[in-house]
């Protein structure tokens, strides 16, 4: 920490021991965990994007699928 961070510290400090400054909670775990919710959210949301460009772009599927499959087939001729 440098000179006016420790600076800042203290008078954050003072502050809050004489009443001014309510005191900061300090951030557990919980609180810094991502919500699985979330992440199930946004998977559903990635679902059904995918889900509506190929209905609307039937191909879709079957040109990245077969993609896929060509860099596979590549990867595995190397070797």
């Amino acid at each position: 920490m440098n000179k006016t961070q420790r600076e800042f510290r203290r008078k954050m400090k003072e502050l809050e021991k004489e009443g001014l400054v309510d005191k900061q909670p300090r951030r557990t775990r919980s609180m810094r965990r991502t919500s699985g919710l979330g992440i199930l959210g946004t998977l559903f949301i990635a679902w059904n994007l995918w889900a509506m460009c190929t209905w609307f772009f039937p191909g879709l599927a079957f040109r990245i699928s077969y993609g896929f499959q060509s860099i596979i087939h590549f990867i595995r001729s190397i070797f």
